[in-house]
Parts: C-alpha cells; sequence; structure tokens
C-alpha cells in the first residue's frame, strides 16, 4: 500500500488554527532532532519561524522554541500553553508562541533572495528584540544566536526562503562546523547521505502551504 501523503495546511498567524495545532507533535519532533544535533556544538536552544503561506511579503509566524532541559526549567515562565504529551505537564514557550506573527529585524535580514545567515551578540545590548523575547533570552543567559534563512520548494515546485532557523548558546561558540551544520538544516547544502534533503526541510514542506521570497534562478539551481 502506498504511504499516505501528509495534508499541507496553511501557515497564519495568531490565532493559530486547527490545522496548524493539528502538526503539532510533527513540530515538536522536528525541533527535537535541530536541538539534539545541536547540543554537541554547544548550543542550548533553537526555535524556528516560516512565512505566511503564498505571499513573497516577510511576515513571519513563529512555530516552535526549545532549550535543554536545564535551561529550561530555569526560566520561571509563568506561561499557560501546556504540552501534557511532550512536556510533563509544565508550561511550553513553543506552544505558547505558535502562531505568534510579531515581526523580527533578524527575520528581515535573514530571510530574502538570496537568504542569510547572520549573528546576534544580545550582551552588546542590541535594542531590536521585543521586550518578551529580550528577557526570555536574557533569563536564559543566552547572549549569542545565529538565525539563517531556510531554503525550501512549494507545493508548485518554486524555490523559497520560506523562514528563519534561530541556533542560541551562551557565548560565541566561534566553530566552522557551526555554520556549516545551518547550513545543510536549512536547505543550504545537501544533506548527507540517501536523503538529501534535512528532516527540517523535508518536514515543512511536506506539512505546509509555503511562503517567502522567490529565490532567483541562479539559487534555485543550488
Amino acid at each position: 500500500m502506498a504511504e499516505r501523503k501528509a495534508k499541507r495546511v496553511a501557515i497564519e498567524a495568531r490565532p493559530a488554527s486547527t490545522e496548524m495545532c493539528s502538526k503539532w507533535s510533527g513540530i515538536r519532533d522536528t525541533t527535537s532532532h535541530i536541538l539534539k544535533a545541536f547540543k554537541a556544538l554547544e548550543a542550548k536552544q533553537v526555535n524556528w519561524r516560516l512565512n505566511v503561506s503564498k505571499t513573497t511579503v516577510k511576515r513571519p509566524v513563529f512555530i516552535d522554541w526549545l532549550a535543554l532541559e536545564k535551561l529550561t526549567l530555569s526560566i520561571p515562565s509563568g506561561l499557560a500553553a501546556t504540552d501534557n504529551n511532550n512536556n510533563n505537564g509544565n508550561p511550553d514557550w513553543g506552544l505558547y508562541r505558535l502562531g505568534d506573527g510579531l515581526t523580527s529585524t533578524v527575520y528581515n535580514e535573514a530571510v530574502g533572495n538570496p537568504p542569510n545567515l547572520i549573528c546576534r551578540d544580545w550582551s552588546l545590548g542590541e535594542g531590536e528584540k521585543k521586550a518578551e523575547s529580550l528577557k526570555l533570552v536574557q533569563k536564559a543567559g543566552l547572549n549569542y544566536q545565529k538565525f539563517i534563512g531556510i531554503i525550501a520548494s512549494d507545493e508548485n515546485n518554486n524555490r523559497r526562503c520560506v523562514g528563519a532557523l534561530t541556533v542560541s548558546f551562551k557565548n560565541d561558540p566561534n566553530n566552522p562546523a557551526v555554520d556549516d551544520q545551518m547550513k545543510k538544516w536549512a536547505g543550504w547544502d545537501p544533506w548527507p547521505g540517501k536523503e538529501k534533503t534535512s528532516p527540517l526541510v523535508k518536514f515543512i514542506t511536506e506539512n505546509f502551504i509555503l511562503g517567502g521570497p522567490e529565490l532567483s534562478a541562479s539559487l534555485k539551481k543550488k
């Protein structure tokens, strides 16, 4: 019997639709996979956003936020959202922010044609973060973050920059392997092995109706 294809759902800002929420288990599994991969490179937290569906305008929608357990437990969040299946009934920052459509300077810089890989050192007093996000970063001690635009094909096989992946550290990791891994996860470089596509790009391509800036011909060939 042929494997049943997942239904692609629209990406939209809050309130998060029932269809978006139905993807939560796969979202968290994907984020957990990313965090596990970057933990070996001293990352403490990861998060990702996708663009609103079927538009080339940069409109970010927050998808998930996940940190190492020790770090998560040290953050007094006071959140109401709870993932009883995957977080032992504790408040879950990623679930709480699912569908958050707040604009972001770093998103606008990372997502584009071409996409970019950028970094921020929040200990230097960068003033662009929203108050809620900055408070969380400070409490977690995540002073250094890297952001990369995610490349994927939409349902019409158009190559787009469809969102952004963030990887967070206590300090500048000063490790070229971090950038190399980010480029693989974000679809810039081929995934090693038979798949050729990272688990992140594979998941979002199969489960979401994508949007974001279309890539130029030269980038589409990569």
